[in-house]
C-alpha cells in the first residue's frame, strides 16, 4: 500500500509540475517574458489601445491626457512575451468614432520580448498619414520588433471600423466634376454588390453634361479605416467613407482627365429639410471664360426659394438674387422658371458662369442633412459643382 502511494504521490507532483509549466509566461511568439513594458507617446485623438494579436483581444486602453488643441499624451503598461497591434482612437465615446492601427513601415504586429522587461519605449508623436488613414509614430523603437501586417480588427473595436460591409446592397446617388480635357459634369446612381470578383460598385443611371452616359462597372475595398481602392487596375482611385458612413468623396483620373466624386447613400431630405441658412463654394471648369469659383450665404425657407446675399466671385462681387430648388428622396432639382435669375442678377452676373440651365441642375443632400453637393450647366460653356454646408 506504502509503494502505490508513493507511486501516486511521484505522479501527482509531475502533473502537478506540468500544469505549472503550461500556466506560465504569457504565451506569445515573442518569447516569455515575464515582466512589463511601458509603451509613452502622444497622439491627436483620445485614446491608445493595445491588442494581444495571438487572442485578438483588448489587453489595455488609456485615455490621453492634455490641454484642448494640442497633441495628448498616453502611458500603458503592458506585459511582455507577446506580440501586440496598437490603435489610435478618435471621438472615443461618439457616434463619430474612428479607430486607426499603428504601422512602422510595413509592419502593424510588434514582439515585445524579455529585452524589454522594465523599459520605458517612447514612440513621440503617432501621426496620421492622410494617404493611408494609418498612424505612424515619429520613433521606431528597437524594442518593437516588427512581426508583419495584419488587418484583423479587435471584436471591441469593430464597431467603429470600416468595411465594405458598409456599402453592400444600398443604392447611391453621386455627382461628378472633370476638370481638364472633357470638362463637365455627370450624376445618377450606382449599387454596390457581392460577387465573384468581390465588391463590384455598378453604375446603374449615368447622366452628363453632352447627354446620356454608359454605365460602368467596378470592383471596390474598403480598409478599416474607411479609405476606398479600385481593385481591378485602376491605381489613381482613392476614395474615404464619412464618419457616419453616408457619404463617400473621392478622386480619380478617367482617361487623363481628373475627377471628383462624391456619393450619397439612401433616400434622405425632403424640401422643408433645406429650410435654414447654407454657406456655399462652387468652383466651374470649362471653357476660359466660366473657369470660376464663387462663395457665399443662401436662407431657403420652407418652400424652396433660396436667398442668396453676401456673393463673391473670383470676378469681383455677386449681386443678390433668388432661386427656387425642390428636394424629393435626397435629389435635389431646380424650379423651371429658375427663379426670375435667368436673364441677369447673380446667375447672369457671373457667380457661376453666365448663367443656369435648370433641366440640367442635380443636386444630392447627405444623410445628415447638412450638406448639399450640385453640379449643372451655366449656358456659357462653364459646368459648376457647388458644396453648401449647413
Amino acid at each position: 500500500m506504502t509503494g502505490r502511494r508513493g507511486i501516486i504521490g511521484i505522479v501527482t507532483v509531475l502533473l502537478f509540475g506540468m500544469a505549472l509549466a503550461a500556466c506560465g509566461g504569457g504565451g506569445g511568439t515573442a518569447g516569455d517574458g515575464g515582466g512589463t513594458a511601458t509603451i509613452q507617446g502622444s497622439v491627436p485623438g483620445t485614446a491608445f489601445v493595445a491588442v494581444d494579436d495571438d487572442t485578438n483581444l483588448e489587453v489595455g486602453r488609456v485615455t490621453a491626457t492634455g490641454t484642448s488643441g494640442s497633441p495628448k499624451t498616453f502611458s500603458i503598461t503592458v506585459p511582455t512575451g507577446r506580440n501586440y497591434r496598437f490603435f489610435v482612437m478618435e471621438n472615443e465615446g461618439t457616434a463619430n468614432s474612428r479607430v486607426y492601427p499603428m504601422y512602422i513601415g510595413t509592419n502593424n504586429v510588434f514582439g515585445l520580448d524579455n529585452t524589454a522587461n522594465g523599459q520605458v519605449i517612447s514612440l513621440g508623436m503617432v501621426s496620421p498619414d492622410l494617404t493611408t488613414g494609418r498612424f505612424a509614430p515619429a520613433n521606431h523603437p528597437a524594442l518593437m520588433m516588427g512581426q508583419g501586417a495584419t488587418s484583423m480588427i479587435p471584436p471591441s473595436l469593430a464597431g467603429s471600423a470600416f468595411s465594405m460591409d458598409n456599402v453592400i446592397g444600398t443604392t447611391w446617388s453621386y455627382n461628378t466634376m472633370m476638370t481638364s480635357g472633357e470638362m463637365g459634369w455627370a450624376h445618377g446612381t450606382m449599387e454596390f454588390v457581392s460577387g465573384i470578383a468581390g465588391i463590384t460598385a455598378g453604375i446603374t443611371s449615368i447622366t452628363t453634361n453632352i447627354g446620356p452616359g454608359t454605365n460602368e462597372n467596378f470592383a471596390f475595398s474598403m480598409d478599416a479605416n474607411g479609405i476606398m481602392t479600385e481593385t481591378t487596375g485602376d491605381t489613381s482611385f482613392h476614395g474615404v467613407m464619412s464618419m457616419d458612413k453616408s457619404m463617400i468623396v473621392a478622386t480619380r483620373t478617367n482617361g487623363e482627365n481628373p475627377e471628383l466624386w462624391v456619393m450619397m447613400n439612401g433616400t434622405a431630405g425632403t424640401t422643408a429639410d433645406m429650410t435654414g441658412g447654407w454657406v456655399m463654394h462652387s468652383v466651374s471648369s470649362g471653357n476660359p471664360g466660366s473657369r470660376d469659383w464663387t462663395y457665399g450665404h443662401s436662407v431657403v425657407d420652407a418652400g424652396g426659394t433660396s436667398t442668396f446675399t453676401g456673393m463673391m466671385g473670383s470676378g469681383g462681387p455677386v449681386d443678390d438674387a433668388e432661386m427656387t430648388f425642390m428636394m424629393n428622396g435626397g435629389v435635389m432639382t431646380m424650379d423651371g422658371s429658375g427663379g426670375g435669375m435667368m436673364g441677369g442678377g447673380m446667375m447672369g452676373g457671373g457667380m457661376m458662369g453666365g448663367g443656369v440651365v435648370p433641366s440640367t441642375f442635380h443636386g444630392i443632400m447627405s444623410g445628415a442633412k447638412n450638406l448639399m453637393v450640385s453640379t449643372y450647366t451655366d449656358g456659357a460653356g462653364g459646368y459648376p459643382f457647388s458644396i453648401q454646408v449647413k
